[in-house]
Parts: C-alpha cells; structure tokens; sequence
C-alpha cells in the first residue's frame, strides 16, 4: 500500500547501501533490519546512522502524495512512514505546502489586525470632548483621576496605561485597580486611545463589542490635544489641594473615600498574611463586613496588628489540630471580629502596625492623603474620621 522507494542524494556506494539497508521493507510496515544491528555492521553509532541516511537519500511512497501540490511526500522517519501505513490515506500536506499554508494564514491574520485597527480608529477618534468641568464630578472621581494619570500618563502625555503596564501600584488590590479605570470609563472621564492593540478587543459581526480594561490606552476627554491635556492635569492637581475651591459635596464624600481605601488596604494584607501562612483566599461578603465594621473603631495600622494575630493564630490551628487549610483559614474572619468586640468592651490600647513593605503606599492613597486630605500618616494611623 505504502511501499517505499529510495532516492539517492550521493554517488558513494557505501553509503547508498546504508541507505537502501535502512529503508529495506520485509513485511509492510516492518523493517527488515533495525537500526541497532545496522549501526553495529557498519560501526557507526545510531545517531550518526540517522545523520547519514537523512543527507544522502529521500524515502518516499508515489501511493502517498500531497493533496495539494500531488508531489510524493517525504518521509522523515521510520516511525513517520508507519504511523501513516496505519492510518492511510490523509489530506496531511507536505512540508513546503505547510509552510506556504502558514504564510498565507500570517497574512490573512495580518491584514485582519490591520482592518480590525482600521475600525478601532474609526471607533474610538482621539478628537477632544467636551470641556471636564472639574467641578462637576465626584470627589472620588477626582482622586482616581489624578491618581490614574499620576502613575499612567506617558511622557508626552499623549496616552495614558494601559493598567497592566504601570509599575506603581494605582490601589491596593487588583479588583480595586479594575474598579477604578472601569468608573472613570463608565463615568467618561476617560476614553478609549485607538493606539489600543486589536487583541484587546472581542469583535462580533466586525464591531469590537467588549474588551480587557487592564489591557486598553486610555486618553483624557481632551483627546489629542497635548497643551489641553497638560492644563487639565494642572487644574485638577490644583484644585484638588485647595480645599477653598472645592465644591461643597466634596466635603461630604471625603470620608467615604477614606473608608473605602482603608478597607482595601486592609484587604490587602489580609491576603498577605494569609500567603504568608500558606493559607488559601476566599474572601467574601462576611470578611468586608467584619473589616468594614473594624474600621469604625480602628485605624489601618491597628487593623494590622489584628490580622497578623488571626492569620499566626490559625495557622498555629493548622499545624496543631491537623485540619485542612481551608478550615484554618476560615478561621482567620471569626478571630478578627472576636479581636474587634473584645478591644471595644475591654478598651485595648491596641499599637498600630507601620506599613508593611509588601504593601507599599498606593498612588490612591497618597492622592486622597497627602494631596486632598492634606494629613499624610495619620491616614493610616488614625480611625476614618474627619473634624472639619
């Protein structure tokens, strides 16, 4: 069915017996000698016998050719030639028609990324929007703004991330990080840079219909305008650290701000610790709650020392009783809220933890305490709360 004819690539005899020996069939798909005992009479190793036999002939079978360019394919290896005895006949093409296949689908990819680039700039025009009036939005919007463009602009300011490519932690969790660039979005105070790679898009019917926000370029609402983009930094920076001209609301927002960050800062070394104790994540709505209600009392840095006792403590658990680490970790939220009831009635003067240096200060943090808040550690230090 498959039966093999030899071409010679070499004049010398001895070699196109090594050749003829090696291809030799005795009964489909046998071979009549193997390649042990033909390297033993010809006192060659087996690995310089495939060398020979590979550079001075081609083996191949007229019964076996490309279904494409209908040339007898070549057949690199014994195991090659019985493998597709076994099976048949196969549309497999030949090696050049492989790789011609190949280049023809790297253009077509090619000139679909480049159609697909086409409809992203139609898309997403870097013309500027409508003036930001600074005024207008959140006070929680301003801070993420700055914060963003802080740690994401380019040096020209010509676009700013994408957030997968910053070095600075914008906040302090990742979900944190994809709720802020998603609010700024959703709320238009950024938009969409058409620099945007076409493979961080899904397209449906031509049209790109959803994308991965940690992925996209980003532009302010003044678009391609460099000078417009560089004064409404300037204004935001500056009105956000002269609280004269903040607009009243502000004021109001300005501890829900605070709590926010202060939960996720927390968050953050929870999951710290735990990883620490090789222990596993879950958090769920039962630990915001209890860290939530922690930091009606506590500071960060007193959150802290609260959460590396429940994390030693159940990991001493773990080790002691021999449960599973998903039971000890489950431990960890309990302990937390026993930590926070007993504190309260037996008013622990409970010592703040400093920063710990796997968590270093987000640009948020910075932007809510040492721009607008204007009150640097003691947003760590000291219970959310405002007197002003």
């Amino acid at each position: 069915m498959f039966s093999i004819r030899v071409e010679f690539l070499t004049d010398d005899e001895r070699l196109k017996k090594i050749c003829h020996l090696y291809w030799e069939l005795a009964e489909e798909p046998n071979f009549t000698h193997s390649v042990t005992s033909l390297a033993r009479d010809f006192a060659l190793s087996s690995r310089d016998l495939k060398a020979i036999v590979d550079e001075n002939c081609n083996a191949f079978s007229s019964n076996h050719t490309c279904p494409r360019c209908e040339q007898p394919q070549i057949y690199t290896s014994r195991s090659e030639y019985q493998q597709k005895y076994r099976w048949g006949e196969t549309d497999e093409l030949c090696a050049v028609c492989v790789s011609e296949e190949r280049e023809i689908q790297k253009a077509q990819r090619l000139a679909e990324i480049e159609h697909q680039r086409k409809i992203i700039q139609e898309t997403f025009p870097l013309e500027p929007r409508k003036p930001l009036d600074i005024h207008s939005i959140s006070f929680e919007d301003a801070v993420y703004l700055l914060a963003f463009v802080r740690i994401g602009a380019s040096e020209d300011l010509s676009y700013f991330g994408p957030l997968s490519a910053v070095t600075q932690p914008l906040s302090p969790t990742e979900s944190y990080n994809v709720e802020i660039v998603r609010q700024l979005f959703k709320n238009g105070l950024l938009i969409i840079h058409p620099m945007t790679p076409p493979d961080v898009f899904i397209f449906e019917n031509g049209e790109p219909v959803s994308m991965g926000l940690p992925q996209v370029y980003w532009a302010l609402t003044t678009g391609n305008d460099v000078e417009a983009t560089r004064q409404l930094v300037i204004k935001l920076e500056t009105t956000l650290r002269t609280k004269e001209w903040w607009p009243y609301r502000w004021h109001d927002q300005r501890l829900q701000l605070w709590r926010k960050v202060a939960l996720n800062e927390c968050l953050e070394y929870l999951a710290v610790v735990l990883k620490e104790h090789q222990l596993p994540l879950n958090f769920g709505e039962k630990t915001l709650l209890v860290v939530t209600e922690l930091l009606e009392s506590y500071s960060v840095g007193q959150a802290y020392n609260m959460i590396w006792r429940a994390g030693r403590d159940a990991a001493a658990f773990y080790m002691r009783e021999r449960v599973a680490k998903q039971h000890a970790a489950n431990t960890v939220v309990g302990s937390i809220q026993r930590q926070v009831d007993r504190a309260r009635v037996e008013r622990w003067e409970l010592k703040p933890f400093k920063r710990d240096r796997r968590c270093p200060q987000s640009m948020v943090s910075q932007v809510l305490f040492n721009v607008a808040l204007q009150i640097g550690q003691v947003g760590f230090d000291e219970t959310p709360k405002l007197d002003d």
